[in-house]
Parts: C-alpha cells; sequence; structure tokens
C-alpha cells in the first residue's frame, strides 16, 4: 500500500509501563504467513478454494478498504449464504445485507456464545476491525487451528493480530459463491437471530434512558438510525469508532467515514470538511471534547462549506476512553497526563469562527437536529454534554442485556 509506513509494536495494556520487558521483546518476533500465489493470469489458488468447499460453517470479517469493496463483498456473502461481521467503515450496507450480523461486537463479547459459534473457517477482507473483543476471538481462533484466510489484493498486509494463515493477492469476490460454498442454512439462521435479539436487547434498553439524558451510544445509534442514506457520517477515533461497531444497524444506515491509523484524532473536524466539500451531501461529524480541541483550528476550514456541516462533540469533560485501561488507577498522574480535560469553550470557539452553535439537551432535540440537517447552510457546532461515568455504566448493562437475550 503506498504511503507511510506504521509499524506496530504490541505491548499488552497501552500507556501502562511494562514489568516484562523479555515478555515485550519476545512480542515483537516475526511471524510467518503462506502468501498463495498469483499472477494476473491465475485464479484463486486451488488450495483455498478446497477449504471453502468442504467448510460447513465459514464466518466473512469485512473491513475497510480504499478501494470501497464492502459493497461488493456484502452481496458476495449474501449469494453464499455465508454470516457476515462487517466493519460499518466497509460501507457494506450499499450492497445485498441479508447475511449482515447485527450488533456483533456486543456479540462476540459473550464467551459462552462465542464458543457455540465458533466457525470452521475464517475469511477476512480489508483492515480488521478496532474491536477488541473480535480481535481477540480471531488469535483464539487461530490458535485453535481454524484457517484464517485473508484476501488482500493491494497485497498490503493488514493482519496487525497476525492471525492469518493464508493471504490471497485477489479479492473474494473472484471465486463464483454458487459453485463452491456449500454453508449451513442453520449456520447462518443462528448469526442472524442473535444479532436479531441483539439489537431488540439494545433499543429496548436505550428506550428506557430518559429523553432528557443523552448518552455516547444513545447519540451514536440515533445517528444510525436518523441519517438519511445520502449523508456523510464521520466518526472520530478514540470511543466514538468503537461504539458505532456496537450500535451501527448493519444493514441501512448513513455513509461512514473515519480516520483510522497512525493519524488518531488530529485533523477530525478537517477532515469532515473535506468530506462536505468533495461530497457536496449532508455531513455529520461526531467527536469527543478531546478531539475537537485538538483539531479546534480546521473550524477554519469548516466555516468555508457550502455544504450542511453539523459537528456534534460529546462532552465528557475528557479523554473518557483510557478510563478503560489499568493506568487510570494512578490518580498522580492520570487526571492531568491521560484524561486530559480540555476545560474548552465550545460557544467561544465557534463564535472565534463565524460559525453557528446550539446546545442539544433531549433526545428530541437531537432527532429534530438530525432530520433537519440537509437544510443547513454551511457549518454548525452542537455541543452535546454526557457523564463521563454514565456512558461507562450504560455499555457494561447493554452487554449483560444482550448476553441475556442470546442466552434465552
Amino acid at each position: 500500500r503506498p504511503g507511510p509506513v506504521h509499524v506496530n509494536v504490541p505491548l499488552w495494556e497501552p500507556l501502562a509501563q511494562s514489568a516484562n520487558p523479555e515478555a515485550v521483546a519476545a512480542a515483537l518476533e516475526s511471524a510467518s504467513v503462506n502468501m498463495a500465489g498469483r499472477d494476473t493470469h491465475d485464479a484463486v489458488p486451488s488450495s483455498v478454494l478446497a477449504l471453502l468447499a468442504e467448510s460447513n460453517r465459514p464466518l466473512a470479517i469485512c473491513g475497510r478498504d480504499e478501494r470501497g469493496h464492502g459493497a461488493e463483498v456484502a452481496t458476495w456473502c449474501a449469494k453464499a449464504g455465508i454470516p457476515m461481521i462487517a466493519d460499518p467503515l466497509a460501507q457494506s450496507n450499499r450492497g445485498t445485507t441479508t447475511t449482515t450480523v447485527a450488533a456483533w461486537d456486543a456479540l462476540v463479547r459473550d464467551e459462552a456464545w462465542r464458543v457455540g459459534q465458533a466457525p470452521d473457517l475464517v475469511l477476512r477482507t480489508g483492515d480488521l476491525p478496532t474491536s477488541k473483543p473480535l480481535r481477540a476471538w480471531l488469535a483464539q481462533l487461530a490458535a485453535a487451528g481454524v484457517p484464517v484466510v485473508q484476501f488482500d489484493p493491494e497485497r498490503s498486509l493488514r493482519d496487525p493480530i497476525s492471525a492469518t494463515s493464508t493471504r490471497v493477492p485477489a479479492p473474494v469476490t473472484d471465486i463464483n459463491p454458487l459453485q463452491l460454498v456449500t454453508c449451513e442454512a442453520s449456520w447462518l439462521e443462528s448469526w442472524l437471530e442473535s444479532g436479531s435479539r441483539a439489537t431488540r436487547a439494545i433499543d429496548t434498553l436505550l428506550g428506557t434512558v430518559s429523553s432528557s439524558t443523552l448518552s455516547e451510544p444513545g447519540v451514536i445509534r440515533a445517528s444510525c438510525q436518523t441519517l438519511q442514506a445520502d449523508t456523510t457520517l464521520m466518526i472520530a477515533a478514540s470511543m466514538p469508532v468503537r461504539d458505532l461497531e456496537t450500535f451501527h444497524l448493519g444493514k441501512t444506515g448513513p455513509v461512514c467515514v473515519a480516520n483510522r491509523g497512525a493519524n488518531g484524532i488530529d485533523g477530525t473536524i478537517a477532515t469532515a470538511a473535506g468530506y462536505a466539500a468533495a461530497t457536496h451531501a449532508p455531513t455529520v461529524l461526531i467527536c469527543g471534547d478531546v478531539t475537537f480541541a485538538h483539531d479546534v483550528a480546521g473550524l477554519a476550514a469548516a466555516r468555508e462549506s457550502a455544504s450542511p456541516l453539523l459537528i456534534m462533540v460529546l462532552d465528557n469533560g475528557g479523554g473518557a476512553i483510557f478510563d478503560y485501561l489499568p493506568i487510570s488507577q494512578q490518580e498522580s498522574v492520570y487526571e492531568r497526563f491521560v484524561f486530559t480535560p480540555p476545560q474548552l469553550d465550545f460557544s467561544a470557539a465557534a463564535q472565534t469562527w463565524g460559525i453557528p452553535f446550539i446546545e442539544i439537551t433531549s433526545t428530541e432535540a437531537l432527532t429534530d437536529e438530525l432530520t433537519s440537517v440537509e437544510n443547513l447552510q454551511g457549518p454548525r457546532l452542537a455541543l452535546i454534554r454526557v457523564g463521563r461515568y454514565d456512558a461507562q455504566e450504560l455499555r457494561t448493562a447493554i452487554w449483560a442485556a444482550v448476553a441475556a437475550s442470546i442466552a434465552e
């Protein structure tokens, strides 16, 4: 893949000092993978076709790629009858989504469910989703000997957890699914039913939250449910993109985009402004307060937008994603150096760049804003205050509700 090289050094818990440097060094040992050969005239290798022909419980994982093949992969999986876990950033909801599994991030968090739903073959396309539970499960499957085939026409080595057993430099859509794949009907049905149960559990629990109490999961869910298919929903890095993996609808919704990789949260506002300018379509950005502070000067680009651009800032007082890490227990350094509360006056920031400002304080106001986004004449900054610990408790309750729903 062209561009800079991002070298990952795998640490067990980011930002926390390791007490075992030898283990870190061991983790840097090189891993080997079989690169199935292919030139411009060859078909997908026979060894891969044999794996597909023998598999009764295949699972597809579709990630984002530069070519935008998510819709094609979704349609291929639908023809093959293969359940598909799709990163929302893959934009697979532009294809046929009859085998797309909803709420998959919440499903794979449940250990008992994972045991019963273990595939005998994993097919990967594009980048690996950020979901930590999914990555851990995929690593376990690979360690147990389950073949993991990565279709990688760009030869870009998208395997941050070294779980791939065979890499094919060709798209999965080169394979005729009607001739080779013999997926059990009950296998697909079990995945789709689990996704449906998880979806009902999520919506039921979110429906019990007071309309005057806005939450990070609730904002993501409402945006996916309300925004039209021709709207761009840009999700910032950190917690929003992870919430998207759980609360995205899977089969419908807006076009989801995000900055991923080494850039992290930098340049998020400017990127959203770029999408609005390039697509001439309504664009909604959801970001946290720290992300906003990192690119507050991006409002200079945003104010030039002639297309509708709604910038929604989820203000929980700092980098709350780090509350999930062990370093959050080191109170003497955590708040100042890791949580880093921006303590920003958002209204003043909007005024500085001449951008209209509102504060959204209820679910009704949020729905109204999302419904009417196409009527905006340029940018608008919307502040949504959310509880730092409320979101953690809500996510935990949602995962428990999903686990209960699929255990029935």
